[in-house]
């Protein structure tokens, strides 16, 4: 959680039991694998407790720990795989769906901004098929087009900056509509990832670090760096 920049003490979807279940599993199967899981483990505490010297205790929990993080380490192989498979037609999605996008001039003097990743929730939905992830992203354009004041861009594959032309600082009200809006949306499809207020794939930007994101965008990093040498000569 510390890595992906989430609250170390909110809930999340992301326990081994989410896993499974967004990888196909249906909930029997989920009960049999945590099950197993559990068993293994109880098992080998038994037979540490029976072990009568330290390198048979040692051999005992390698083993064990070596059968675990197969286990884990097959779980996070297989969501990578699924995550390399919905790449190849990331970027056709948001060009196709998500409405003016690149369309819009740069412009320099914008102050507030915030970006959408929708990677995590392109992997969640793959094994559903390729329509959930289709009306997924019409879902958002839909909700990023009812704002006029928007201007779109694509960030790589899977991210949309969403520059707002209007104001110069994210009020309370504002972040709280679109947490909501979108929180609405990842909850319509059983996706939502984090229980916090911002969900996961969210970032805000302000006139204090709006050029962090406008580096990422091509019209603008293009246009920045120009204007910047201008200076600089």
């Amino acid at each position: 959680r510390k890595l992906k920049k989430r609250p170390l003490f909110c809930g999340d979807k992301d326990h081994i039991h989410h896993i499974l279940q967004k990888m196909g599993f249906n909930k029997i199967q989920v009960l049999m694998i945590v099950s197993f899981m559990v068993l293994f483990g109880d098992l080998t505490a038994f037979n540490l407790f029976q072990a009568t010297s330290w390198p048979s205790a040692l051999i005992l929990t390698l083993n064990s720990a070596a059968l675990m993080i197969f286990v884990l380490f097959g779980l996070y192989y297989v969501k990578r795989v699924s995550a390399h498979k919905v790449s190849y037609f990331g970027r056709s999605l948001l060009e196709k769906y998500i409405i003016s996008l690149n369309h819009d001039p740069a412009d320099l003097n914008i102050k507030k901004a915030f970006l959408i990743d929708l990677l995590p929730y392109y992997a969640e939905l793959q094994s559903r098929g390729i329509t959930s992830i289709v009306n997924f992203v019409k879902e958002i354009s839909a909700l990023l087009a009812e704002n006029k004041n928007y201007q779109l861009h694509s960030v790589g594959s899977y991210s949309v900056a969403v520059i707002c032309k209007d104001g110069t600082s994210w009020t309370s009200f504002e972040v709280q509509e679109i947490n909501q809006k979108v929180k609405d949306i990842f909850i319509n499809f059983e996706v939502l990832r984090s229980l916090s207020e911002t969900p996961e794939g969210i970032q805000y930007f302000d006139q204090n670090n709006i050029y962090e994101l406008m580096e990422l965008i091509p019209i603008y990093s293009e246009k920045l760096n120009k204007s910047i040498l201008r200076a600089a000569g």
